[in-house]
């Protein structure tokens, strides 16, 4: 039970307070509360005789206002703000946790010239899914990206993995997470970097939605055309981003596949039947990597961003349910 600030307190009970203006971090409880429509609220917690202790890391929502505007019931989860610093630059982060803790927890990491929600809001998606199912979710930008510090010019996958790593170890020191039930998902870019981190650093399972293992293997033919391009202009125009010579130099000390092979669980392998990025040579590579470990899924008629409403709704499904059974 919860009541909004004219309320009566109780004891070891979160408290909803209403606070005017705005602010950067969102908040959700995952109970029935009793709210005033259009209001702005947090959570905090009393105890007896020492007053409100504010949960740490508890933000703020603005709740929309219904048709009487008057007092409704809202169903929330909690959202907390959780930023990482990593090689003197701050990561800015977002975990969803359940209501029950510790909870196992997934790491998602975000595609080139991505941020933490990922196309179609996907990773906020997913991440509710999971927090209703008891699994905490932390989603981040990756540093030149997003909210994070970091300059793109700067990008490099084994810097991305090095990220994913710190954000392992910080999502496993956070009290809510247990550190021992750890998983990590990725998106193209991300995929891979998640393929490489998870070789580095155990984890329960590995989700790889169109992951781009071609980024660090291009072919000769477009491997020479990117370092014309780099020589002439100083970068390589792709998609209206620039891609630098660290990245390029970044790449060649990479192998996708054989840099992968740490990983000892269950794998996810995701990806739409029109994808240029994912051709059978990849798929195949992949499978000799993680052998009857990896669970395979093709989605029909759809390319590298799962592009349909149906595709999108399948692939959240798949994750959810391969998630769930090796948390």
């Amino acid at each position: 039970m919860a009541e909004d600030l004219g309320g009566q307190r109780h004891p070891l009970h979160p408290v909803l307070v209403p606070r005017a203006g705005g602010h950067d971090r969102r908040l959700a409880v995952q109970q029935h509360l009793p709210v005033r429509a259009g209001c702005l609220y947090r959570v905090v917690r009393f105890a007896p005789s020492i007053g409100p202790t504010p949960r740490a890391g508890t933000g703020w929502d603005t709740l929309p206002p219904g048709p009487a505007r008057g007092v409704g019931r809202v169903s929330l989860r909690l959202v907390e703000s959780l930023d990482i610093e990593n090689r003197g630059r701050i990561l800015r982060g977002t975990l969803h946790l359940p209501q029950s803790t510790p909870a196992p927890a997934v790491v998602l990491c975000h595609g080139f010239s991505g941020t933490r929600s990922e196309f179609g809001y996907m990773f906020v998606r997913l991440a509710k899914r999971l927090a209703e199912r008891g699994v905490a979710v932390y989603r981040f930008d990756f540093a030149g990206g997003g909210e994070s510090d970091g300059d793109f010019a700067d990008l490099a996958v084994s810097d991305q993995v090095a990220q994913a790593t710190a954000a392992l170890e910080a999502v496993g020191a956070h009290s809510a997470v247990d550190a021992d039930r750890l998983s990590l998902l990725g998106m193209s870019l991300g995929g891979l970097t998640a393929s490489l981190a998870a070789a580095q650093r155990p984890v329960r399972s590995l989700a790889l939605w169109a992951p781009a293992a071609v980024a660090v293997g291009l072919d000769e033919t477009a491997a020479k055309r990117r370092s014309d391009a780099i020589a002439e202009h100083g970068y390589d125009d792709f998609g209206g981003l620039p891609i630098h010579r660290r990245f390029v130099e970044d790449a060649k000390g990479i192998d996708p596949f054989a840099d992968a092979a740490g990983h000892a669980g269950p794998v996810l392998l995701a990806y739409g039947s029109e994808d240029a990025l994912i051709g059978p040579d990849i798929v195949k590579a992949y499978q000799g990597v993680y052998a009857d470990r990896l669970d395979t899924h093709v989605l029909d008629g759809v390319g590298h961003g799962f592009e349909t409403v149906p595709a999108r709704e399948r692939l959240l499904e798949l994750t959810e349910a391969f998630v769930l059974r090796h948390a």
